[in-house]
């Protein structure tokens, strides 16, 4: 090992990986509201005090996205994660044995509210990087850094795609991100594309029923076929089946009106393995509905893409992901793992919708997200840091290797 390397891995301590967990659990940034000016005031704030060049760039007011670079001119290496989390609800909240924004340390593990997704792993990123930054290393990239908003939010358009869309990251040639994973490697990611179906009927007062033509009783003879609609795909070897899921509904007048509903609305949560389409699978749910449809021409549908993304695969020839495991090997002393199950997309999406090659490594217990007495192993958070600190000085100067 280089005396570079190891003069950096020797400035990443524990103690400064959780302190700055604790810190940045205690600053609540839950989505919803998703109001997230002091969270991102504090990274920021973390970051010029590094030597990052850092802006913000928001969409919409209240939910600033924040971009540090080292230098700012060539191609660079991207670390990323979402500063927003999940909320913590009145019920959940009496199944909390600690303060969820307190980031308590208890038994080798951090406790609170977004400390394994994903404030741990921001705290891994911020650690390495200023590790790097103290040694003083020659950087042949540049390195950058991007945290987001609206991640919890589902669509993520004021967050990682804004960002990415608006030409903030152009120069970014790879990028990794700390989603919990149990300390797995990921390079294969499912999509989650939203359709919304309306069904459009024929009003009656409700004391004539039988004049009209309820939009709601044939959406759900819609979602039943949907329910039982077999998608064609290859199950992947890594990321299993594609699933298919109404997630919301609406119709009708509001309150008590007397009248047969006329239109219904229902989302449909589609997560698709690579292989299948965003255009193929609604031409799928189209001809589902079609065979309805020849058995009751009062069928009137419209099936429209609400939110897109598809599925993506880095391959494991490329540079980011040979880095990333080599990286691994060295600080856990055997070979990763790769990531298995789980449907969860990622904000790196748009980023590998432009081709660039994208991978995940993050702490666990990744079944521990959302959950009351949420928590991070302690011990993979520093790990992680010691992981990330060794891919950035492996791209960016590539005389360590």
């Amino acid at each position: 090992m280089t005396d570079l390397k190891q003069t950096v891995l020797s400035k990443i301590t524990e103690k400064d990986v959780v302190t700055l967990a604790k810190q940045l659990i205690s600053v609540p940034s839950v989505n919803p509201p998703g109001k997230l000016e002091e969270i991102s005031s504090f990274l920021s704030c973390q970051l010029r005090d590094m030597g990052f060049k850092v802006k913000t760039v928001s969409k919409e007011a209240g939910k600033p996205n924040v971009i540090a670079t080292t230098k700012g001119t060539g191609p660079a290496l991207l670390f990323q994660g979402h500063m927003d989390t999940a909320p913590v609800t009145e019920t959940e909240r009496s199944s909390w044995t600690v303060y969820p924004f307190a980031g308590v340390v208890q038994d080798g593990k951090i406790y609170g509210r977004g400390a394994v997704d994903m404030k741990g792993g921001i705290a891994a990123i911020l650690t390495a990087a200023k590790a790097i930054l103290e040694a003083d290393a020659e950087l042949q990239r540049d390195l950058m850094l991007a945290f987001y908003v609206d991640e919890e939010a589902g669509m993520m358009e004021a967050g990682s795609m804004f960002v990415v869309s608006s030409g903030h990251l152009d120069r970014v040639t790879s990028a990794m991100m700390p989603e919990p994973s149990n300390m797995q490697v990921r390079y294969v990611f499912k999509g989650r594309t939203i359709y919304e179906i309306a069904v459009t009927g024929k009003t009656a007062h409700t004391s004539s029923p039988e004049i009209g033509t309820n939009a709601i009783v044939k959406m759900a003879r819609v979602i039943g076929a949907l329910e039982d609609l077999r998608l064609k795909f290859e199950p992947h070897k890594w990321l299993g089946s594609c699933t298919v899921s109404a997630t919301g509904i609406e119709g009708g007048m509001p309150g008590t009106n007397p009248s047969v509903p006329d239109f219904c609305r229902a989302l449909v949560e589609v997560r698709m393995v690579p292989g299948q389409t965003v255009d193929g699978v609604k031409r799928e749910i189209e001809n589902a509905i079609e065979e309805l449809r020849a058995q009751d021409h009062d069928l009137n549908t419209v099936v429209k893409v609400l939110h897109r993304r598809g599925a993506s695969e880095t391959s494991r020839e490329s540079e980011i992901f040979q880095v990333l495991w080599a990286s691994a090997k060295d600080v856990l002393g055997k070979d990763p793992e790769l990531f298995t199950g789980g449907g969860a997309a990622s904000d790196l999406h748009w980023l590998l919708e432009k081709g660039v090659p994208c991978v995940e490594i993050g702490p666990g217990p990744r079944n521990m997200a959302h959950k009351p007495n949420e928590f991070a192993e302690i011990r993979n958070l520093v790990e992680l840091s010691k992981i990330y600190a060794l891919v950035a000085l492996k791209i960016c100067c590539p005389e360590t290797r």
